[in-house]
């Protein structure tokens, strides 16, 4: 009797167990979308702020540069000014070389010859800094870097069958996107 009450039980188990588990198969798929929205979105975050450094670190390139052309036009005054004031000290020799005036001229000269030192000592600084060979080829590395790891995840996260499901399926849609604000990202969106 025992052995026959078990074997009547154990039908009724599989077949709930059954109902059960095909009740539960789609949520069971959304938690999968859902880990797998919630990825991309990390995955998304690592990458725009691996790309705001390289931003960053070219932007500071580009000021550097600017620097570079400020400092340099700037040179080009000093030198020119240098040069007029080289024909008024000349001729404040041939004339009254103990006059103030002529004493303003040499002070003004002075300082002109100093700024135009640093001026060419910090070109050549920022020069060397701007073409180092190991920092360049350090951006260009990264830059390559983040363009495969950014390819890698469009192919993943954006045009993938998976990604398209995820869009499909309101639950995962809904607990990915909306609950992180997230309408915006490429994990969130068609396109």
């Amino acid at each position: 009797m025992y052995k026959l009450k078990h074997a009547l039980f154990l039908p009724s188990v599989i077949i709930k167990s059954t109902v059960v588990l095909t009740l539960l198969a789609p949520y069971a798929h959304a938690m999968d979308l859902v880990a797998f929205g919630n990825a991309c979105l990390a995955e998304e975050a690592q990458l725009k702020t691996t790309k705001d450094k390289l931003d960053d670190l070219n932007a500071g390139t580009r000021q550097q540069a600017t620097q570079n052309t400020s400092q340099s036009s700037q040179l080009d005054s000093v030198v020119t000014e240098l040069a007029d004031l080289q024909d008024v000290m000349d001729e404040c020799q041939e004339v009254d070389r103990n006059s103030s005036y002529c004493h303003q001229i040499r002070i003004r000269y002075n300082r002109l010859v100093d700024l135009e030192t640093d001026l060419r000592l910090q070109l050549a600084q920022q020069d060397s800094a701007v073409f180092d060979e190991d920092l360049a080829t350090e951006k260009k590395l990264n830059t390559a870097k983040y363009e495969s790891q950014h390819a890698s995840f469009i192919a993943r996260c954006r045009d993938s069958d998976t990604h398209y499901q995820l869009l499909n399926d309101p639950n995962a849609y809904e607990s990915v996107c909306l609950k992180h604000n997230a309408k915006q990202s490429i994990t969130c969106s068609l396109f």
